[in-house]
């Protein structure tokens, strides 16, 4: 390999910068019930001068260490005894006192579903085992800087988004490590495999073992069995015993003469064996099926990491845009008493002005709360809505754009039909409920707004009705996000949020829908008991 290598040098890069940063003040723990993973984890942390590193081998032990001691980061795995990782996870994110704390999940589980669980409850960093000690020492220094709840007041937020997606690691180069104790076999493969793979090569297995230990180990080992001083199988126990090197495929090249040790490779984990002599074809596709499977985890990885990274630029972005919107509105606010002295006969369109201006305000200092409802980590204070004066407000501030598109809005909503509701989130459903009929709706048509009592289910049934259809290919996620048909603005957030809404009010949304009819949407709340 050249030592010019750009990846090797990135490499020297990062180790110098990992070097340099050390936490002397801080405490780490790690949840791990593998005692080897354990060991290796700590042997990695040590070198950044943690005050203290603490360990647990499940969640209900971490939750001990966690009452006992000020923890500043929690590297745990996924899979362990009595209380699990994401359990652990959830735990932590539910604890006001604990809540603040980065978690880094290390764990060989690639599940997407699990994977999107984990980031939903708020995991920090998602490291995929295996990895290596740069690695986890970066998803350490990304940790500690993951950006806290709080609002970006700087210039620079666009620029750090910019910087992090950048900086989504890439997959390396897929390499090769040659061992075999005698030059000509070493040149022959080498010969065989040098056009399409990183190679590297040695003679002993104690420097195979050297190379695989450090921070860029080879994607696949081709071993010879018989060698002086140390085996091929001795290599091979000594991988499949470290943690950090246990993951890398070993392929052994064996004579024909030596089918008991290639059973007891393969006992020892091996993933595959070649004879001598090697049938160049016969090599390169087995070295190109092993290699297919090292660059769908390599794969499978780098889609983990974007998933999380990803996550965490959607929150930035969020609170970058609460930010920037914030001054404009302001504005309209504070300059909305000069107008009243300058208008006349505008009362209720000032009115309107003002009320919407400080909806808007309160829907954005309350995003955080649509953001959890979405990911089923909070819940909501039920009071009494007034829907007839709600949707009243919301359909005089309709009326501009229901006379540009010759639209009639008719509601029939008695002020007894009352519910138990948030305000923001039930003015946010029928909002966007009653903009999305509006949309939808044929020039010259009219909207229907409606609702209806039933005292013996003890419920309320508001209807929303358009003369326009939902497509039938929809039908099936109308309620889902970013599913829209028609409309070249649209986004396809509406409906969704206000299933979300509906739900969290304990509500629930359906709707019915056809041609000749048109569509209705249902919202059914529970009265006051």
């Amino acid at each position: 390999m050249d030592a010019e290598d750009p990846l090797i040098m990135n490499s020297l890069l990062i180790n110098q910068q990992s070097n340099g940063a050390t936490y002397a003040s801080k405490r780490v723990l790690i949840v791990d019930d593998f005692e080897s993973m354990t060991q290796t984890l700590a042997a990695i942390l040590e070198t950044l001068k943690f005050k203290k590193i603490h360990r647990a081998k499940d969640g209900r032990e971490a939750l001990i260490k966690l009452k006992d001691y000020k923890i500043d980061l929690i590297i745990s795995d996924w899979n362990m005894p009595k209380m699990d990782g994401l359990e652990l996870l959830k735990t932590i994110r539910r604890d006001e006192d604990l809540a603040h704390i980065p978690l880094v999940m290390v764990t060989g589980n690639i599940d997407q579903d699990d994977v999107m669980s984990a980031i939903r409850h708020g995991v920090t960093e998602y490291l995929v085992k295996p990895f290596s000690r740069t690695m986890l020492i970066n998803r350490v220094h990304k940790a500690f800087k993951a950006p806290t709840p709080q609002l970006i007041k700087d210039d620079n937020g666009s620029a750090e988004i910019t910087r992090r997606i950048n900086n989504i690691p890439k997959p390396m180069p897929n390499s090769i490590l040659l061992v075999d104790d005698e030059p000509n076999n070493l040149m022959v493969l080498g010969e065989l495999l040098k056009g399409d793979y990183k190679l590297q090569a040695c003679r002993t297995g104690k420097k195979a073992l050297e190379i695989c230990d450090k921070d860029t180990p080879p994607d696949l080992i081709l071993l010879d069995i018989m060698m002086p001083e140390m085996s091929g199988l001795e290599v091979c126990e000594a991988l499949k015993n470290n943690p950090l090197t246990e993951h890398i495929p070993v392929i052994f090249v064996s004579a024909l003469s030596q089918t008991d040790d290639v059973l007891k490779g393969l006992a020892l984990g091996a993933v595959d064996y070649i004879t001598k002599p090697i049938t160049p074809e016969i090599v390169k596709a087995r070295v190109r099926n092993h290699m297919k499977i090292v660059q769908q985890r390599m794969t499978m990885q780098l889609q983990i990491e974007t998933m999380v990274e990803n996550t965490r630029i959607r929150d930035d972005i969020h609170r970058m845009f609460k930010h920037d919107l914030s001054n404009p509105l302001t504005a309209i606010i504070t300059n909305i008493p000069a107008l009243e002295g300058k208008t006349k006969n505008c009362e209720d369109e000032l009115d309107m002005v003002r009320e919407s201006s400080l909806m808007i305000q309160k829907m954005m200092n309350s995003q955080e709360t649509l953001m959890k409802l979405e990911e089923n980590k909070c819940s909501v204070e039920l009071k009494l809505i007034d829907a007839h004066s709600l949707i009243k407000k919301l359909c005089f501030g309709l009326q501009a754009k229901c006379e540009k598109s010759n639209i009639f809005i008719h509601y029939n909503v008695p002020p007894a039909h009352k519910f138990m509701g948030d305000s923001l989130l039930s003015y946010t459903m029928f909002s966007n409920l009653i903009n999305n009929a509006v949309e939808a709706s044929p020039p010259g048509s009219n909207v229907k707004i409606s609702s209806i009592l039933d005292a013996e289910a003890r419920t309320v049934r508001f209807n929303i009705h358009n003369m326009g259809e939902i497509p039938p290919s929809i039908h099936s996620t109308f309620f889902n996000k970013f599913v829209t048909d028609g409309k070249v603005t649209g986004t396809g957030i509406g409906t969704y949020s206000a299933r979300l809404a509906a739900e969290a009010q304990n509500g629930e949304i359906s709707f019915k829908t056809s041609y000749e009819e048109g569509t209705t949407l249902m919202i059914v709340f529970p009265l006051l008991e």
